[in-house]
């Protein structure tokens, strides 16, 4: 799995391009702004030696709300989760090639709320 398969059309910012705004006193997450409003996209984490991409996390309204992505320096998934808050919903990880090795749902319960928030497709998240 490579970066183009999670969300490719939404706005993606380096995290120093983003004002941290308040903490989340319940989940100890920050909110972020960008351009004065509450942030909405991923945030990015970094980049390899390389320039591919490190990591990145989503945000809805400044939390961070949906995915958190780690990638290993060729560019492929390392580990992926979905997160509703500070609750893992999802989380699967790959091998270098990008197989995956594998996954689970820790809370199935509230997969349909987090893709209505996001706008993910419930069908892109499988075991």
């Amino acid at each position: 799995m490579t970066l183009s398969n999670r969300r490719p059309e939404k706005e993606r910012i380096d995290v120093e391009d983003l004002e941290e705004k308040d903490m989340n006193i319940y989940t100890g997450g920050v909110y972020y702004n960008y351009l004065g409003k509450p942030f909405t996209g991923f945030m990015i984490h970094g980049y390899f030696e390389n320039g591919q991409l490190s990591g990145e996390t989503e945000y809805v309204e400044g939390e961070d709300m949906g995915w958190v992505i780690e990638y290993y320096d060729n560019g492929r998934v390392e580990n992926e989760s979905l997160q509703y808050g500070a609750t893992n919903v999802y989380f699967a990880e790959y091998d270098k090639e990008g197989s995956k090795i594998s996954s689970h749902f820790f809370a199935p319960e509230l997969l349909e709320k987090v893709c209505i928030i996001t706008g993910e497709d419930p069908n892109n998240v499988k075991e």
